[in-house]
């Protein structure tokens, strides 16, 4: 079962990376600071029998090509570069509804409240996304209501250099640092 596959290597990651590319051309995804299932993280543990939310305030979603009015697309100009192809939603702030994943029927999602930020079933090959409250985000993609088929999933997790750093002998910690930028992230599916 790829989604099990996937949860099973994503345990030992603090924080990832989701990249979805849809069968439209459009990128989406977000970026998740707790762990997506088993690893000693009570909620996450939680997320195996039920369908609890979990993750923290450093989560955000992005899109490419969300779904905005031209009013909403007027705003988001106002306030960053038009040259920028990439919108990003940060944690409002409103719920802790950052991660969901339900082991059982092999689905996940961040963002709640209204709609998810984006959800993802069958085991990667369609989502959707709609306006939710923990990133007050538009539908991610301009696909009818929402709704997407999948061509690409990736994670990337990323180890603490921290972490990574105080686990090295003084001699080592040289030629490990200057590694760091290639070695410390992971692409986990492909």
């Amino acid at each position: 079962d790829f989604f099990q596959t996937m949860v099973r290597k994503c345990a030992g990651f603090q924080h990832t990376m989701i990249v979805i590319k849809t069968d439209q051309g459009d990128i989406l995804g977000g970026y998740a600071d707790t762990p997506w299932g088993a690893g000693g993280n009570k909620a996450a543990n939680s997320a195996k029998s039920s369908r609890t939310f979990f993750g923290g305030g450093r989560a955000f979603l992005y899109a490419t090509n969300p779904c905005l009015t031209e009013h909403e697309l007027a705003e988001e100009l106002r306030y960053r570069d038009p040259k920028d192809s990439i919108f990003f939603y940060r944690w409002t702030g409103e719920n802790t509804y950052s991660q969901i994943c339900d082991l059982d029927k092999g689905t996940m999602g961040m963002g709640g409240g209204g709609a998810f930020g984006f959800y993802i079933q069958e085991d990667f090959s369609v989502g959707s996304s709609g306006y939710c409250f923990t990133f007050r985000n538009p539908p991610l993609t301009k696909t009818d209501g929402g709704q997407f088929k999948i061509l690409d999933f990736e994670v990337y997790g990323f180890s603490s250099m921290a972490k990574s750093y105080s686990s090295m002998s003084m001699r080592s910690r040289t030629s490990s640092i200057s590694s760091f930028n290639t070695s410390s992230v992971s692409s986990m599916l492909g």
